[in-house]
């Protein structure tokens, strides 16, 4: 296990270039850990995690092999730019994400 407040400390030195929040988020939707908590990022967090795992349910349609290769999301949202990306990938835990929120001036790769 790791201390969350270290995680925390460590997620909010993160926070440069345009990166307005960086959460860890359980598959259950909820915040794991994030630079910056406030009630509407538990919200975003939870549909984040929806997303994703609606892109990985799609996935298996589409590649009917089983194996999922889906590791990374970017997109773009009207206030914001979203990267998410699996993150503690076990066999005998449930997959975090680590979800990086940017205003919509920031470049991709910065």
């Amino acid at each position: 296990m790791f201390r969350v407040k270290e995680v925390e400390a460590s997620l909010q030195r993160a926070m440069t270039d345009g990166l307005t929040n960086v959460m860890l988020v359980s598959d259950e939707g909820a915040i794991v850990a994030a630079a910056r908590c406030e009630e509407s990022d538990r919200t975003i967090a939870a549909v984040l995690q929806s997303v994703y795992s609606e892109y990985k349910e799609a996935e298996r349609h589409v590649d009917q092999s089983g194996a999922s290769n889906l590791q990374s999301i970017v997109f773009d949202c009207e206030s914001a730019r979203v990267a998410c990306a699996s993150f503690l990938q076990c066999t005998e835990s449930p997959p975090i994400l680590l979800c990086a929120i940017a205003d919509t001036k920031t470049n991709y790769g910065d």
